[in-house]
């Protein structure tokens, strides 16, 4: 199996599995939906379809059982419960496991194999539990085909006789070289289709085959009320293959087959018309005379003469034929050749001593001659078929219909015998590829066009059944994928390449425009700069379109990271004993795929914290006038150029007193800090590394590390935070992340003499401010914008940089407005400069610990750039002072 057809099993695995999460959650909420039910059922019957591609027998069987218990609830056999979503998730959480592992490793680890199926025992006997339970002693059971097959009495052969003798004789001959003879009985579901199963390939691939036959397990007086969708058909069956071999090869269907040993001589039934009365007294006589002699060579000399001069139909013509077959095998065929050559004598069946368990016929037999006109209708269906599924795209798709294709025509040609055709058949199989099967087509083609003598069979309603069902099925499937297939899955890392020659070609274009600059100042060309600028100005339009689509292909709704909140918060509130209702609102708003990302772990911690510490339980809820239920908003939306996630809570609030109280008891904040600090500040204490309000640490808080990776996290992708917070009535955390991290754009600003990039989304306006303005209250430099009072500070007293800023001829300083969290403040500095897309490179090594710059830049003249993070800027200035 192709490794890419194994990735895209697991990513479209995974999809399922968080599918099959949120309607699992939803049902919870909703209550029984009946299309939430099929659409459940139909994902998991997918999901179990699409591993039995892979050898990975646990995983299929525990998906199985799911189903069947999904099956049971989707039929109202089994009553939706809290329970039941509780079985099936933690069943769809074994199978991510699994998934994990096949990604990391390439195979299933034993110990996880043996939690699948620990894990699918626990359904099955829930299924027997409830089932038994709710239908009640004295209902009659209503069971599925599979357990009414299993539990059915077992019938007793009398006699093989409906095996054709070809096919006995076949089977004698594989047992007399040390093989064993087994049968089997297989009774596939009724809705086995649906469940993506193909009984007829099962069969035709049984190891060891020999014989087999279908029959209609019910009498069907007018083949076009049959339901189609149904498998009303029974297969028996003749192999060489162990027990076991058997019981791995029919494992995802084992309850529904009956695999029995049986004892050889039950398949030796002389048949024939009797000629009235002994007549071979002589031969008889003269055969058991060459037996004891052990003289074979005349014995085989002596049954092939007799046989030649006797009539085919007649009953002793078929032992001879029996004991022509057994004196190649003498001397341990003895005692079978002398009970047939009893019966020759008598007419009496032979009798070889105490059979074994067989079983008994079911009426219905297909009697199979040559090439039937039905295999060539079956070979134009498969025509059709390959000519439909061409142009998909959807590779487990197409793979499972090629699969299904080659094998129905092998196996036909098995059935039919004809060993020519098989053996060309087989010679070209290895050479079709789902990219390239034309080589199929010609080959039907060929066969189509062959004249031979066509014969009706008793095969023709079940083959023409089959076949409408399997076009029918195969056009549903391409008219789904074809929906599908307008969605084109690209490996991340080809879009992040793309991504990152985009961006340096941003950077590169800006080049253009510092050589219009020098061409005009340093060679006196003005016509040439005008030109390299307008050109500059196409690629910039160029330049800013393509990094807008790439930007789209990048961006994905933030639903990515909150579908796992429901079940997060459904399992941690019943672990808490809380009534917690999720609210999800937003989930469309769309960021760059590492931005949306990013957001997952700090947000995990955010909600864990509001349900372990911000909502009551349900008795302390009431207690307080509020619903015992409480309600955790996330919201998501888009402000500027950022994505902006808020989280609230209905909850107790946060203590800004037991707040200041933990920071001072913990060492976090001195004793004159405590006195002076302001709620609003003490709330954000809750940041700071090692705080918690918990006395004791649990699994689930109390370690002070949670919101301290909040903070980290949201700070190095240059995103901000802030929390809000009213006492018994809720906690609201804002998290604010730019929407893309790929190409940062900047103001470049002159102070000192050296050119700093300021980021653009920090920058609320560009303003001149005259000297006179600027005054100073309560010790910090001040002045009035717009009718509020804004705190001034200059960049080069900031940067440590001895050297006064200047202004312009109307002795005004240059003064960038800045929001830096919920503050405005402006910024001296002497020259502003043009904005510019820039691609930001972090520092490393020792420089990574000089918060107050973002990274570096390289410009399109070469120089380097260095990006100011104004928060850790004024952070830094205010420890300074402290």
């Amino acid at each position: 199996m192709s490794n890419s057809l194994l990735e895209q099993f697991i990513i479209e695995s995974r999809d399922y599995l968080q599918k099959i999460s949120e309607v699992l959650i939803d049902l919870e909420g909703k209550g029984v939906d009946k299309d939430l039910l099929n659409e459940l059922f139909r994902i998991v019957h997918t999901l179990k379809g699409n591993s039995g591609l892979f050898d990975f027998p646990f995983m299929t069987k525990l998906l199985h059982a799911s189903e069947d218990l999904m099956n049971l609830v989707r039929e109202g056999e089994i009553s939706y419960s809290s329970e039941v979503a509780d079985i099936l998730l933690e069943a769809m959480d074994v199978v991510s496991i699994m998934l994990d592992e096949i990604e990391s490793s390439g195979s299933i680890s034993h110990e996880t194999n043996k939690l699948a199926e620990g894990k699918t025992k626990n359904i099955r006997n829930f299924i027997s539990n409830i089932t038994s339970q709710e239908r009640g002693p004295k209902e009659e059971p209503k069971v599925a085909a599979a357990a009414e097959y299993k539990e059915r009495t077992d019938l007793v052969l009398t006699s093989f006789k409906f095996i054709p003798e070809s096919f006995r004789m076949l089977a004698i001959k594989k047992a007399l070289e040390g093989e064993k003879i087994v049968f089997v009985e297989y009774q596939p579901e009724l809705e086995c289709f649906y469940k993506g199963e193909d009984p007829f390939y099962l069969v035709r691939k049984t190891p060891g085959f020999i014989w087999g036959r279908c029959y209609l397990r019910e009498e069907v007086s007018d083949p076009t009320l049959m339901d189609i969708y149904k498998c009303i058909t029974n297969f028996e069956l003749l192999s060489s293959a162990s027990k076991e071999e058997l019981s791995e090869h029919f494992k995802y269907v084992l309850e529904q087959v009956k695999i029995i040993e049986i004892e050889p001589t039950t398949l030796i039934i002389p048949e024939g018309e009797k000629n009235g009365g002994p007549v071979y007294e002589d031969f008889v006589a003269e055969a058991r005379k060459y037996l004891e002699e052990n003289n074979v060579e005349t014995l085989r000399n002596a049954v092939k003469t007799l046989l030649e001069l006797s009539s085919p139909k007649l009953y002793t013509a078929s032992v001879l034929r029996w004991i022509k077959l057994l004196i190649n095998y003498l001397p341990q065929t003895r005692n079978i050749i002398e009970a047939l050559l009893q019966s020759l004598e008598t007419e009496n069946p032979p009798v070889f001593g105490v059979k074994k368990e067989i079983v008994t016929p079911l009426k219905g037999t297909i009697e199979k001659e040559e090439l039937p006109e039905e295999f060539f209708r079956i070979l134009n269906t498969q025509k059709t078929v390959l000519e439909k599924i061409r142009h998909l795209e959807e590779s487990l798709t197409k793979a499972n219909i090629l699969k299904s294709v080659i094998s129905s025509i092998e196996n036909v040609l098995i059935s039919l015998k004809n060993q020519g055709l098989l053996n060309e058949f087989k010679e070209i199989c290895p050479k079709i590829t789902q990219e390239n099967f034309k080589l199929l087509e010609e080959w039907i083609d060929k066969v189509c066009g062959f004249s031979l003598a066509f014969s009706k069979s008793e095969e023709v309603v079940s083959t023409e059944t089959i076949s409408a069902f399997q076009e029918e099925r195969i056009g549903k499937e391409i008219t789904s994928t074809q929906i599908v297939s307008k969605v084109l899955k690209v490996d991340e890392a080809k879009v992040d390449r793309l991504m990152n020659l985009i961006g340096e070609f941003v950077v590169a274009k800006n080049s253009l425009f510092y050589l219009a600059q020098k061409v005009d100042k340093f060679y006196g060309i003005p016509e040439l700069s005008k030109e390299l600028k307008a050109q500059y100005g196409v690629l910039n339009r160029i330049s800013e379109e393509m990094q807008d689509a790439i930007m789209q292909i990048r961006m994905v709704p933030v639903s990515t990271v909150f579908q796992r909140f429901p079940r997060f918060v459904r399992d941690l509130s019943k672990k808490l004993g809380k009534k917690v209702k999720l609210i999800i609102e937003g989930e469309e708003t769309e960021a760059d795929k590492n931005v949306i990302e990013a957001l997952a772990e700090p947000l995990v911690h955010i909600i864990r914290n509001s349900l372990d510490h911000g909502i009551e339980p349900p008795e302390e809820r009431i207690a307080k006038g509020k619903p015992e239920t409480g309600t955790i908003i996330l919201r998501a939306k888009h402000e500027a150029d950022c994505v902006v996630i808020e989280i609230i809570d209905d909850g107790r609030g946060i203590d800004p007193n037991k707040v200041k109280l933990k920071a001072y008891q913990r060492g976090l904040i001195t004793e004159e800090q405590l006195e002076k600090m302001k709620d609003e500040e003490a709330i954000n204490l809750v940041f700071l590394p090692g705080f918690s309000t918990a006395d004791t640490a649990t699994d689930l808080s109390g370690r002070g590390v949670g919101m301290d990776v909040v903070r980290a996290t949201v700070e190095k992708f240059g995103g901000s935070l802030s929390v809000r917070s009213i006492l018994d009535k809720g906690t609201t955390v804002t998290l604010s992340l730019p929407l893309s991290m790929a190409v940062t754009h900047v103001m470049i600003v002159e102070s000192a003499n050296q050119r700093f990039g300021i980021p653009m989304d920090a920058i609320v306006e560009t303003v001149r401010v005259s000297k006179e303005k600027i005054q100073t209250i309560k010790g910090k430099m001040t002045t009035v914008l717009r009718n509020r009072l804004v705190p001034i500070f200059y960049l080069n007293y900031l940067l440590e940089i001895n050297k006064p800023h200047i202004t312009n001829e109307d002795g005004e300083y240059a003064v960038l407005v800045l929001s830096v969290g919920d503050e405005l403040m402006g910024v001296v500095i002497d020259k502003f400069h043009e904005t510019a897309d820039i691609i930001l490179k972090p520092f490393t090594g020792v420089l990574a610990n000089i918060k107050i710059f973002s990274g570096t830049a390289i410009m399109g003249d070469g120089s380097v750039l260095l990006v100011i993070n104004p928060k850790e800027l004024i952070h830094a200035n205010r420890i300074q002072k402290q």
